[in-house]
């Protein structure tokens, strides 16, 4: 049932509207057309700002959207995890 859940979840993802908030990431290379291209500001130094274990491998791209980060993992869990600026 989650394997289903987690299909039909990724499914969705590629129906969603071609206008995104270019501070969002929702898939992989950005938007429908894989742009790979955003013009949100970014800090001159990169660093680590937090982590999270999950039950097994993650093989696939995170999605960025609304303040948080959707992981699909090997455990059979879509994992949602909300960060803060």
């Amino acid at each position: 049932m989650r394997k289903k859940i987690f299909a039909l979840l990724v499914i969705c993802s590629f129906i969603l509207p071609t206008v995104f908030a270019s501070d969002e990431w929702p898939m992989f290379r950005h938007d429908p057309q894989h742009t790979g291209y955003t013009d949100c500001e970014m800090p001159d130094e990169l660093e680590l700002l937090w982590k999270y274990k999950t039950g097994d491998k993650v093989m696939s791209s995170p999605a960025v959207a609304d303040g948080k980060v959707y992981i699909g993992s090997h455990d059979g869990y879509l994992y949602s995890l909300s960060f803060l600026n």
